[in-house]
């Protein structure tokens, strides 16, 4: 009978902890970004990023900051580094690196451990003026990681160009369709799959679009594979993001 009765309890207390996860989220607290600058101005967060397995993520305005967040709260890590303001970027964790477009291809060494994050070099495409960009680390040999970059083209269809990030040089591009010049928000990329996706912003003449673009081994050439209507007027879309079936998840 004890026997029986600790099986109950244990079933019990597994349910308990099944619903115990099942809570609404709840604010644990907050951790303050200093200093505030004006020289720039520090200017809105549009973009953000994470590194998991060493335990930092950082956050950009005109100034990115990087925080340890392997305890309670963030920690903010020595002083912020003054980077410019973007709207998306592309971390590549297992080389160090995250990748910034603002015109041109910005690259930041993350800096190991405690080390600050220091600029590691600028890329001019000459595909266009850089506007988002996605990566492609699905393999394990940071060697092999490559970008895609929005480049868009005045009064051009806008190009997508790949960038080799062992070498940190521009492979190519692929010219995309008529009206699809105006990029902003929404570059999402399933590396596992092999695509990336890419969101314009609408025209007077035209509903906003995803276009798909196909990611390919080394060198070989980039592939526009179609676009999709996300509306029949000119709604702006500033997000998106991409959700792995199980049996893509790590």
């Amino acid at each position: 009978m004890r026997f029986c009765f600790l099986l109950v309890v244990g079933v019990v207390m597994a349910g308990f902890a099944f619903l115990a996860s099942a809570d609404n989220p709840q604010r644990i607290g907050h951790t303050t970004l200093t200093p505030r600058h004006s020289s720039p101005d520090d200017k809105g967060m549009y973009t953000a990023f994470i590194d998991p397995t060493n335990g930092y993520a950082y956050f950009v305005g005109s100034y990115l900051f990087k925080l340890d967040i392997t305890g309670n709260l963030p920690v903010q890590v020595g002083p912020a580094t003054n980077t410019g303001q973007f709207i998306n970027s592309a971390i590549d964790a297992a080389a160090g690196y995250v990748y910034f477009a603002g015109s041109t291809l910005r690259r930041y060494a993350l800096g190991a451990g405690s080390n600050p994050v220091t600029s590691a070099g600028v890329l001019a495409l000459t595909a266009g003026t850089a506007a988002s960009v996605v990566l492609d680390d699905s393999d394990a040999n940071p060697a092999n990681h490559y970008a895609y970059v929005l480049c868009t083209v005045s009064a051009s269809p806008a190009r997508v160009a790949k960038v080799a990030l062992s070498t940190f040089t521009e492979l190519g591009s692929v010219t995309l369709n008529a009206e699809e010049t105006n990029f902003l928000f929404g570059s999402v990329v399933d590396a596992r799959k092999g695509y990336a996706y890419f969101m314009t912003a609408p025209s007077s003449n035209a509903s906003p679009q995803v276009v798909k673009v196909k990611l390919t081994p080394g060198t070989n050439a980039r592939v526009r594979i179609g676009a999709a209507n996300l509306n029949s007027v000119g709604t702006f879309i500033d997000g998106a993001s991409v959700v792995f079936s199980p049996s893509q998840r790590s």
